[in-house]
């Protein structure tokens, strides 16, 4: 198995959470696929910003912006926390 970390603990934290995340993500599709809406893989839903702004994930506009910054997101974790 790759070794995220250096650190045992820290290594083992690390793949709960993408292992809890990946779940998180099965469950959202398989809902969306169940219910035959987009709205649960919508990233503000995901990330449960619609606690607080509930209006984030009701509109396609809304979802295309919520795609444009996950994508944001990972370029930039991408091009500033990734090793070559």
């Amino acid at each position: 198995m790759v070794k995220i970390a250096k650190n045992r603990f820290v290594d083992a934290l690390l793949k709960f959470v993408l292992f809890s995340a990946a779940i998180h993500i099965g469950i959202a599709i398989g809902r969306s696929l169940t219910e035959r809406t987009m709205q649960h893989l919508n990233y503000f839903k995901l990330i449960s910003l619609d606690l607080i702004l509930p209006s984030l994930v009701y509109s396609q506009q809304n979802f295309i912006t919520a795609l444009l910054i996950m994508m944001l997101a990972y370029c930039l974790i991408f091009l500033f926390c990734s090793k070559e």
